[in-house]
């Protein structure tokens, strides 16, 4: 089954989206307004109850980043992947991609075997 909404993803998918949310916001220290509408989104589309029972389920897992790190590399939907790195991606480049952000994406790009594309290449630093 093709996943192209949040609610397609299986619980642990959708944990990752929001511990990656959660990450890329608290990178740099403050969370822009940007990234506040990127919360507000998410947790619309998945339901507030919903999204509040992750987050508090990812600040229990996840106390660093290493944790997280190894649990995302357990994600092995290509569809799942595909969906939750687009969705971090292009909410990163709403605004301006801080080097912490940077850092965790061009480290999911690699993990997870998925391209920036040309125009995140140049955002995040690459050629």
């Amino acid at each position: 089954m093709e996943k192209e909404k949040v609610t397609d993803l299986s619980r642990d998918e959708q944990l990752a989206l929001v511990a990656l949310v959660e990450q890329l916001a608290l990178a740099d220290r403050q969370a822009s307004d940007e990234e506040a509408d990127t919360v507000e989104t998410l947790a619309g589309e998945m339901g507030g109850d919903l999204y509040r029972d992750l987050l508090r389920e990812a600040d229990e897992r996840f106390r660093d980043e290493g944790m997280l790190k190894a649990f995302l590399g357990g994600i092995t939907s290509v569809d799942a992947r595909e969906l939750i790195f687009g969705f971090v991606l292009g909410e990163a480049e709403k605004g301006s991609i801080a080097p912490a952000e940077d850092s965790w994406l061009t480290w999911l790009s690699d993990e997870w075997k998925l391209a920036l594309g040309p125009a995140a290449d140049e955002d995040l630093g690459g050629e």
